[in-house]
């Protein structure tokens, strides 16, 4: 008994030294861990992929966003007018504009559209009144589902939003775009400068205007008017770019001008071309697809015209300066109206600001407005 005892007490020892020399040599053994270093090595480069995959996906989704929102806000600001159908048609024409600016011709998942009168001014998706509301805010929202990364975070997808503003900007300074003529002023006051919107001016007076006559513009038909008109001598005043039959219809069609016009400049004026004139006049009527519209309203009611009708002119405060004042949109008569062998004026009606690129005038007061984005 004392023998079998004392037996197991001597390999007790020996068993826990072989125990702890077989763990001291796994732990040294390096066999197989290439492998698992390999399999972390690879979930981590699959997590990776999956991040930069989705990640260049948002980021694209961003920059799409941007450019919808861009496209939408100068689309907005073109139909304002100061009206509530203005405000509805500007809701139109930024969806269809970030419809058209996305690669899948498809609108975004979220578009808010919102107007103010000012750029620090509060927006508004409705505000209570349109007058003057040329800011536009486009807010461009869209979701993008994750396709890989969520194995790896708890959402299933994120959202990318952008957001433009827009305005409709005054210019004072001109290179081209100004129709060749200028209308005498009947105030001095803005916004109109004594004009009345709907009521008919003289682009060309004649050369005898005379109220006996009656061929003066229904705007210009009063003694004060007609001797302002008339004062130093002044016959026919109106066109005031250089006369040529080539650069009469160019300036026409076009707005090309010959020199740089600012406001406060003094205006020049020529004799003109009447028969040219009346030529190149008839054919811009023409250009429109409402060619027969008699009145402004009439032509907006329609909404059938492309904006042909529509000019900028100049408005000038007459004798003694003849300043350049500020810049009024004009809404050219039927061809009917004008004609060539009388010493008629040559008339259009007095519409208010206007809007570069549109069918319709601006939302401001009377000035030259261009549709630009808000840095």
């Amino acid at each position: 008994m004392e023998r079998v005892m004392r037996r197991r007490s001597t390999r007790e020892p020996l068993s826990r030294v072989k125990l702890f020399d077989r763990i001291g040599h796994l732990a040294r053994d390096r066999r197989g861990s290439v492998l698992v270093l390999a399999s972390m090595l690879l979930l981590v480069a699959g997590m990776s992929l999956s991040a930069v995959f989705d990640l260049s996906r948002l980021y694209f989704a961003r920059n799409t966003a941007q450019i919808r929102a861009d496209a939408a806000a100068l689309a907005a600001v073109l139909p304002l007018d100061g009206t509530h159908d203005g405000l509805e048609r500007a809701r139109e024409a930024a969806t269809q504009a970030a419809r058209q600016a996305s690669p899948e011709g498809n609108p975004s998942s979220g578009l808010r559209v919102e107007f103010a009168d000012s750029p620090s001014g509060i927006y508004r998706e409705h505000p209570p009144t349109a007058e003057n509301m040329r800011f536009v805010r486009v807010v461009c929202t869209t979701y993008v589902p994750f396709t890989l990364l969520r194995t790896f975070v708890p959402q299933n997808r994120s959202h990318a939003w952008a957001g433009s503003t827009a305005m409709q900007g005054r210019k004072v300074q001109f290179e081209s775009g100004l129709f060749p003529y200028a209308v005498l002023a009947h105030g001095e006051t803005r916004p109109h400068f004594g004009l009345t919107q709907g009521e008919r001016y003289a682009l060309h007076w004649p050369e005898q205007p005379s109220l006996a006559a009656k061929n003066v513009c229904s705007g210009d038909a009063s003694a004060a008017a007609i001797a302002r008109a008339t004062a130093n001598n002044m016959k026919g005043a109106g066109f005031i770019e250089l006369v040529s039959a080539n650069n009469v219809r160019r300036t026409i069609l076009t707005e090309y001008q010959s020199s740089l016009r600012r406001i406060g400049d003094p205006l020049t004026f020529h004799p003109g071309l009447r028969h040219f004139e009346i030529v190149a006049l008839n054919e811009r009527i023409a250009q429109d697809r409402d060619f027969g519209a008699v009145t402004y309203d009439e032509y907006t009611r329609r909404g059938e015209g492309n904006g042909r009708r529509l000019v900028a002119v100049p408005i000038h405060s007459g004798y003694p300066k003849y300043q350049f004042l500020e810049v009024g949109a004009f809404f050219l008569l039927p061809a009917t109206e004008y004609h060539e062998q009388s010493d008629d004026a040559l008339c259009a009606e007095y519409v208010g600001p206007y809007m570069l690129g549109s069918t319709r005038r601006g939302a401001a007061e009377t000035g030259f407005y261009a549709a630009a984005l808000v840095r």
